[in-house]
C-alpha cells in the first residue's frame, strides 16, 4: 500500500515541488487516488457509491496477495505483488532487503517507519525470492530501468544453534543481481515489487489456512487504506476491503438498528 501511494506522491511532486505532503495515509488515498475510507463509500447515496466503488475495483488490481499450496510437499507459498514505486536495482540491498533502515520517519502518510515491517515475513519463510523495477515515471536521469531481483533464506552455521538470515548479492558492496530493461520487457515484468515467501510458517494445520486467511486478514486490516486482491488458492480475487465495509454494508441494506444494535435483558450488577 505504502509503495503505491508514495509513487503517486513522487508523481505529484514531478508536476509541482512544491506541493505539501499529506497529513496522514488516510488523506493521501483520499487525495491521490479519489475515494475515502472503504466504510464509508457505503454511506454514500446509489450513484456516488457506485462510481466508488468502480474506481476501487480498478484500484485493487494493483496490489494482490497469491495463496499457493503444494500438495505433496504440504507447503504453502505467499507471493505479495504491487504495481507501486519499484527500486533501481543499485538501491535494493538499502531498502527492500534491510533491518532497521527507514527513510519514512519524515513523511506522515506512510505507515511504516521502523525498518522491520515486510522483512520480517522472512523469518517465517524457509526461501524469499524479492524482485522490483522502479517505476518508469519517477526514473531519474542516468538511473537503472532494469530489475534487481535476490533470494533470501535461512543459514544454519555448523556448530552453532542459531540460525541468521542472508539474502544473494552479486558483489561484495551487497548489491543485488540485476536483469536489464529489455529482459524484464521482455519477461513481463512491469513497475513495482514481487515478494513470494516458501514454505511460509502459518503455525496452523495445512487445511485451515485457506479456509482462515480471508477472515484473519479481514481482522487485521479492518478498515484498510487501499483495496487489494486476495487469491487464496483461487483462480479468481476476492477483493479484499476491510470488515468495517462488510458491517457498513449491513447497516445500509439491513437498516442500523437490525444490523449493528443489539438488546439484552436488564442484569444485576
Amino acid at each position: 500500500m505504502e509503495s503505491l501511494i508514495e509513487l503517486a506522491r513522487m508523481k505529484e511532486l514531478l508536476s509541482n515541488s512544491a506541493a505539501v505532503m499529506p497529513a496522514n495515509p488516510r488523506g493521501a488515498v483520499q487525495r491521490y487516488f479519489g475515494f475515502p475510507r472503504m466504510d464509508s463509500i457505503e454511506r454514500l447515496d446509489d450513484d456516488e457509491r457506485k462510481a466508488k466503488r468502480e474506481l476501487v475495483d480498478e484500484v485493487r488490481k494493483n496490489l494482490t496477495i497469491n495463496l499457493d499450496h503444494d500438495k505433496m510437499s504440504k507447503q504453502f507459498a505467499v507471493t505479495i505483488r504491487d504495481h507501486g514505486m519499484g527500486q533501481v536495482p543499485a538501491m535494493m540491498h538499502d531498502t527492500l532487503l534491510s533491518l532497521g533502515q527507514s527513510d519514512k520517519a519524515d513523511k506522515p502518510y506512510l505507515i511504516g517507519v521502523f525498518g522491520q515491517g515486510g522483512s520480517s515475513a522472512f523469518s517465517v519463510s524457509e526461501y524469499s525470492i524479492v524482485v522490483t523495477r522502479r517505476a518508469p515515471q519517477i526514473l531519474k536521469p542516468g538511473e537503472d530501468s532494469g530489475v534487481g531481483w535476490s533470494i533470501v533464506r535461512a543459514i544454519q552455521p555448523k556448530g552453532r544453534r542459531d540460525l541468521y538470515y542472508a539474502y544473494l548479492a552479486a558483489s561484495e558492496d551487497g548489491t543485488v543481481p540485476r536483469l536489464d530493461g529489455a529482459a524484464a520487457d521482455e519477461a513481463g515484468f512491469t513497475q513495482g515489487a514481487h515478494f513470494c515467501h516458501i514454505k511460509y510458517d502459518f503455525g496452523a494445520s495445512d487445511s485451515a489456512i485457506a479456509r482462515l486467511l480471508y477472515p484473519a486478514l479481514n481482522h487485521v486490516l479492518f478498515n484498510p487504506v487501499l483495496p487489494y486482491n486476495l487469491y487464496a488458492l483461487k483462480g479468481t480475487p476476492e477483493p479484499m476491503l476491510g470488515t468495517a465495509q462488510r458491517l457498513a454494508r449491513q447497516a445500509r441494506l439491513l437498516g442500523r438498528q437490525v444490523a449493528l444494535d443489539k438488546a439484552f435483558a436488564a442484569q444485576p450488577t
